[in-house]
Formats: structure tokens, C-alpha cells, sequence
């Protein structure tokens, strides 16, 4: 249940490049021509069935005159342009203060309607242009969920507004990212499903990860963020499916079914978790006298992704690093952003020493210093990775405990954190101070993911390199 005027007031950036509602007496004038209910003197403040409402205006957009449907899109493009604006100031509520960012922010990247009363299907629209509204009603299906859901869906997993969370340290954790981690056993063991549903469940997980998971590794992407399915991989889902539960599926349905499955597991993510200290590892978690198998199970499956987690969120602060560095010298001088990235690569991996990299940049001694900057690389590094993978942790350890204990603990968490990449850091610059580097001696981890990610990045080619 909404408010009606949700249908006829519209929410949108203006010339200034604030937001600014503004009421369409068209839409208004069309919702109660199609429902004569809502007509009276304080008919703004009515409260209307959603779904009843939405399914009526979808029909209408899709089946009507070309004028009622006009008015049925605009009626929903105004829905969804306070859907819009609903989520992004619950991600401001939520992530802001972190990412020092307000909801005008992120309003800006997404709410994108230029021409509500506009139809895609006009003709003389001949514009490429596609808003983030005209994806949702595009692909939104009334009888497999409702607009709102639709909405915050899409919004989350917009590459805008992921791009400019990522570059504050934000991660939001995707249907894919949920659904990667987790395996028919646990669908057993912590969801509330009959038989039939459980039997469903594991066949829909199983056909993800043999389709989802074996590209995904094929292209050695396993510390980025998750895209969504494409629709071949859908079909193919669809097709495993089929053998398996004599169903036909088609890619929307098993891409609505992804969803909710994943939903469903974020809504059941209360299991207990003890002490999983493993001498490197930090626990910031109360040890517990004995840990059932169960527990156990949780306890090594958090492990297993908190190293992941802390590796991943390391090779994304170097990354992005390392490139704001190449990009600052970039606006100076092209040879000087090529010699950085020479330089990196000739010092960590290559292992050769300080005092011999003047004579391969062409440089005296204090410039090659000056044009590295290691300590100060290494100080944001560690201030990135701090900002990532708290985030990331945050997330991860509320899979497993209480909100409440989770707030309890984030003290704990921060320092451990802080102690664990101050190890990484400490370790990285014992290795730079070292006069004589011997190259059979394995490299720091953060020598080699920076090296990772200069034999990868598509700006400089440091495989080639030859001291």
C-alpha cells in the first residue's frame, strides 16, 4: 500500500541539478478517470493496493489507445521515480557518513527521466537514450513481482551507482555474490522449505553454479564484483533445469527464481558462529567452550570467505591506487605516468634495488624516490583497503550474527582489521628497505598482487618488461 499521488507526482533532477517534484495533471487527471474511487477532496492522501493498481496501468500501456497508454506509463515512470528516490536515500542512510556522499548524489546518476509524459513507443522519439525508468518498465513483470521490489532491484545493480560506491569503498552485495557462496546443504540446513520447494531450491543453486561459477572462473574473475546472468547463461540454466525437475523455464523465470532464492537466504542469516581464530586470522567473535558440526561448518565457511574478502579487497585498493597515481601523472606527462608504472614494476617484480632504478628511468636518485612514492602508496593502499574491507566485513559477519551483536562487536572488528593489514603493510616494507633483494625469496602479498595487477592492467605491459 502507497500513496496515490506516488502516481501523479513526479520526482526529478532539474536544470540546477537538484530534485524537484513536480505534479502531472495529466496522470492525475487518467487515474481517476481509471479509478473513480479515488476521487474527493483529500484523495492525495489515499492508500492503494499496489499490485492491483500497477497490473491495471501495465495493461493499459501495453494494450490501450496510444493516449491511455501514454498516461498508464507516465502514471508508473512516476512511481518509480519515488521508488528511486525512496532507495537511494536508504543507501544515504546506511553507507553516507562511510562514503561522505548525500542522496542528490546518487539521485543525479539514476533519476534520469527527461520526458515523463514521452513514450519510449512514440515514434518521434527518436532519441537512443534509454533512462534507468525505461529499463524497469521494460522489464518489469507485474505477475512475477511488484514495481517497488523491481525498482530497488534494478537501482542496486545499476553500474552508476555501484561505480560510484565502489570508488568510496562501498560494496553492495549482489543476488550473485549471495547465491556464490552458498550450497545445496546449506539451502538444507537453514531455510524453511517443504520437501517440494528444498527439491526446487537445490536443483535452481545447482544449476547456477554449473553454469554461473564455471564461466565466472574461466575468466579468472573471482575477486571482481558479480555481473549479473547473461541470457545464454539463463537459457542454459533453464535447459539443466529441465533435466532435472522436467520443468520448461524460461530465462526471465529463472532469473526471477535467482532472485528470490537469494532473497530467501538473506532473510534466513541467523546461524551462530564461534571463536575461528587460526593463529593469523584474527576472530573477533567470543570464543565458545565447544562448537558443534554445524557451527564448525559456519565457522570454516566464514574463514575461507574472510580470506577471500581481505585478499580481494587488497587487489582493489592497489588497483585503484595505483591508477589515480598513473592518472595524476598522466595529466602532467605521459613518459612520467609510463616510468611510475616501469618503476613499480622493475622494484617489486622484478626485485631490483632502489639505488639501481635511476639508471633504468633516467633519472638522479631523489627523483626516482620522489616519482614512486612508496611509503606514501603503501599509506593509501592501507587507508583503501581499511575503507573496503570493513564494509565487506561488516557484511559478511552479519550473515552470521545479530544485528545487535554485530554493533557490539565493530569495535573489535576495526582493530583487528587494522592490526591484520598493518601486518600486510609492515611485511611489504621490510621487503622495500632491504638493500640486497633476492629474487627466488617469494614475494610479500602486497608485492604480489600488485605485480598481479601490472601484468594485467591494459595501460602497461610489465610481462614484457627485461631489466
Amino acid at each position: 500500500m502507497s500513496a496515490v499521488f506516488r502516481y501523479w507526482r513526479w520526482i526529478r533532477i532539474n536544470a540546477q541539478g537538484m530534485r524537484s517534484i513536480e505534479e502531472i495533471a495529466e496522470a492525475k487527471a487518467f487515474m481517476h478517470q481509471q479509478f473513480p474511487t479515488l476521487q474527493g477532496i483529500h484523495s492525495d492522501a489515499i492508500k492503494v493496493d499496489d499490485v492491483e493498481i500497477q497490473q491495471q496501468l501495465v495493461e493499459q500501456m501495453q494494450t490501450g489507445s496510444t493516449g491511455n497508454a501514454q498516461e498508464a506509463e507516465c502514471c508508473l515512470r512516476c512511481f518509480i521515480s519515488h521508488q528511486i528516490d525512496w532507495v537511494c536515500q536508504d543507501l544515504t542512510s546506511k553507507f553516507g557518513r562511510q562514503g561522505q556522499f548525500k542522496s542528490i548524489d546518487l539521485l543525479q546518476l539514476v533519476l534520469t527521466d527527461v520526458a515523463v509524459l514521452k513514450s519510449n513507443l512514440d515514434p518521434s522519439n527518436s532519441s537512443s537514450y534509454q533512462s534507468l525508468a525505461s529499463k524497469i518498465l521494460q522489464t518489469f513483470d507485474p505477475n512475477r513481482s511488484q514495481l517497488s521490489t523491481w525498482v530497488k532491484r534494478l537501482v542496486a545493480s545499476d553500474r552508476e551507482i555501484n561505480a560510484f560506491l565502489v570508488e568510496r569503498g562501498i560494496y553492495l552485495e549482489s543476488s550473485w555474490a549471495v547465491l556464490n557462496s552458498k550450497s545445496p546443504q546449506y539451502l538444507q540446513r537453514r531455510l524453511s522449505l517443504s520437501p517440494a520447494e528444498l527439491k526446487v531450491a537445490c536443483a535452481l543453486l545447482e544449476s547456477y553454479h554449473a553454469v554461473y561459477l564455471r564461466d565466472r572462473l574461466q575468466v579468472q574473475q573471482t575477486s571482481r564484483r558479480c555481473s549479473p546472468p547473461t541470457t545464454e547463461q539463463l537459457i542454459e540454466m533453464a535447459k539443466i533445469l529441465q533435466v532435472k525437475l522436467g520443468t520448461i523455464y524460461s530465462p526471465e523465470e529463472v532469473l526471477e527464481s535467482l532472485h528470490r532464492l537469494a532473497d530467501r537466504i538473506r532473510a534466513n542469516r541467523r546461524p551462530k558462529i564461534e571463536s575461528i581464530d587460526d593463529g593469523q586470522y584474527r576472530s573477533w567473535v567470543e570464543e565458545q567452550p565447544v562448537a558443534e558440526p554445524d557451527d564448525l561448518e559456519e565457522q570454516n565457511e566464514f574463514l575461507r570467505t574472510y580470506r577471500r574478502e581481505f585478499q580481494a579487497a587488497l587487489m582493489q585498493a592497489i588497483e585503484q591506487t595505483v591508477f589515480n597515481y598513473f592518472c595524476r601523472y598522466q595529466k602532467r606527462n605521459e613518459a612520467e605516468a609510463q616510468k611510475f608504472l616501469k618503476g613499480l614494476c622493475l622494484f617489486h617484480c622484478h626485485a631490483i634495488a632502489m639505488t639501481k632504478l635511476n639508471t633504468y628511468l633516467q633519472k638522479e636518485q631523489y627523483q626516482v624516490s620522489r616519482l614512486l612514492q612508496l611509503l606514501k602508496l603503501r599509506e593509501d593502499v592501507k587507508r583503501n583497503t581499511q575503507i573496503k574491507l570493513r564494509a565487506q566485513v561488516q557484511e559478511l559477519a552479519a550473515r552470521y550474527i545479530t544485528l545487535s551483536q554485530l554493533e557490539q562487536l565493530m569495535e573489535k572488528i576495526d582493530v583487528a582489521l587494522e592490526e591484520e593489514i598493518d601486518r600486510v603493510m609492515k611485511e611489504a616494507q621490510a621487503e622495500a628497505s632491504t638493500g640486497k633483494r633476492d629474487k627466488q625469496k617469494p614475494r610479500s602479498l602486497f608485492s604480489s598482487l600488485l605485480c598481479r595487477y601490472l601484468d594485467q592492467c591494459s595501460y602497461f605491459d610489465c610481462r614484457s618488461l627485461q631489466p
